[in-house]
């Protein structure tokens, strides 16, 4: 299988070992040690506060008459470009230790009376409640809330420094199930920003085009640790409006750019992981059939191919004109066939929609009484 290339504005977005192995003993932390959890949020706050004016691209100029009536010792030290870099990978552990444990601004009782809407039986709900026993204390019942953090730091996903961008986003990446809703909250105005496209100059095009790569790695990152299922209202409305937002982007979009495919891609990743994280008997709710069919047809148009069959079909399903019928037949013998389930070359997109599709029929009922897909 062959790879499309990406315009890989950031090759090192991964975690390193190092993050690894912090977010690994965190999860065990949260769990058994919710004292330490509940004195760690103040102080982590602060040292990022602290830390973060070291790496701010954007910091406070002091004009030269404020300047020279402040002693040298207030005055700010430059910094090199090699303590820059070692202050960002610090604020990233910062920003995912915070992350991990930020508090959420939902009532418990809220929780509680949303839980049982992901739950398929009583046993999966008893379990359910059992198993936040030990983490709802420390994340769900303080009388703070994260939105501070992320007012912060989700302007900085649009930043120009690639490294900072990689930092925000990995950080945000790891926050818990009970602070997603006030992080989607907060991600609201640039959703819209991200989806508007209204005419504008080069320069802000392209800094648009960089907060819908950004963003959908963001959404990548958090759906591949599988944890909106545990979030305190399910999907919200906010998420749902994202979704169609990106769907009905892409069905008008004529952008060909690399750059493109890399937010496709993004896309075929959240919602394959989105849709695996909720027990299959409860994923018809989630999603509106209306979605769900939108979705199927928009992944078939990016499975080149490999779609066309199920495209024309679906097409020929909803014509009653026998001229109509005689015509998407002969489309089909002259578009598909020989190459249609030759798997030899395939790209990284292709494949992902291809999965991306399976993964939507399995999210509740898409045939009609014709067993055709409506």
């Amino acid at each position: 299988m062959t790879t499309t290339g990406m315009n890989n504005y950031d090759d090192d977005l991964k975690l390193n070992a190092w993050n690894v192995c912090l977010m690994s003993l965190m999860a065990e932390v949260i769990k058994h040690c919710p004292n330490a959890i509940a004195a760690a949020w103040p102080i982590v706050r602060q040292r990022s506060n602290t830390l973060f004016q070291n790496i701010d691209p954007n910091p406070v100029n002091d004009n030269r008459a404020s300047s020279i009536l402040r002693t040298t010792s207030n005055i700010k030290r430059s910094i090199s470009s090699y303590e820059r870099n070692f202050y960002l990978e610090l604020w990233k552990s910062y920003l995912m230790f915070a992350c991990s444990i930020a508090p959420s601004s939902i009532a418990v009782s809220s929780y509680l009376s949303n839980i049982s809407d992901n739950c398929a039986s009583p046993d999966s709900l008893s379990e359910k409640l059992s198993s936040i026993e030990g983490s709802r204390s420390p994340i769900m019942n303080r009388g703070s809330s994260a939105q501070n953090l992320f007012k912060q730091t989700i302007p900085f996903l649009r930043a120009e420094q690639f490294d900072l961008r990689n930092a925000v986003v990995l950080g945000l990446s790891q926050i818990n199930p009970y602070a997603l809703p006030d992080l989607i909250e907060e991600l609201m105005p640039y959703f819209r920003e991200a989806i508007d496209r209204k005419q504008e100059n080069l320069r802000r095009r392209k800094r648009r085009e960089m907060l819908r790569v950004q963003i959908g790695r963001l959404f990548k990152f958090i759906s591949e640790r599988k944890i909106f299922a545990q979030c305190p209202i399910g999907l919200s409305s906010t998420l749902i409006e994202y979704i169609d937002g990106v769907r009905l982007y892409f069905e008008s979009e004529t952008d060909k750019e690399c750059s493109t495919n890399d937010i496709k891609e993004s896309f075929c990743h959240f919602i394959c992981n989105l849709i695996k994280s909720f027990p299959i008997e409860t994923r018809e709710s989630k999603l509106s059939r209306d979605l769900r069919h939108n979705l199927f047809n928009l992944f078939a148009t990016w499975s080149g191919k490999y779609g066309n069959m199920l495209l024309i079909n679906n097409n020929q399903s909803n014509n009653h004109s026998p001229h109509r019928h005689h015509l998407h037949q002969q489309q089909q013998q002259k578009h598909t066939a020989p190459q249609l389930l030759d798997f030899s070359f395939i790209t990284e997109l292709e494949f992902l929609s291809i999965r991306s599709m399976a993964t939507v029929l399995c999210a509740g009922p898409m045939l009609d009484s014709k067993n055709h897909l409506f």
